[in-house]
């Protein structure tokens, strides 16, 4: 019958070296910005709907500035 591997003993580690190095809050430009943009894009893509201006491209750039917006949302701390 064969035989089981054995485990390799685990070193002896500092435990306050183990912990992950935390990353800082965001900033509150990063913040603004964040808001800012899916903000405009709302607003962009509804004057653009309303005026009927840049022909239909008015509602994708309202969409993209409100995905970046929604974008940055997941590195924010």
């Amino acid at each position: 019958m064969p035989t089981s591997k054995t485990r390799k003993k685990k070193r002896n580690v500092d435990p306050r070296s183990a912990e992950p190095k935390r990353k800082p809050p965001s900033s509150r430009q990063y913040v603004i910005t964040m808001f800012a943009l899916m903000a405009f894009g709302v607003v962009f893509a509804l004057i653009s709907h309303v005026l009927q201006l840049f022909g239909g491209w008015g509602h994708w750039i309202g969409l993209a500035a409100i995905a970046a917006g929604f974008l940055m949302t997941t590195s924010y701390r």
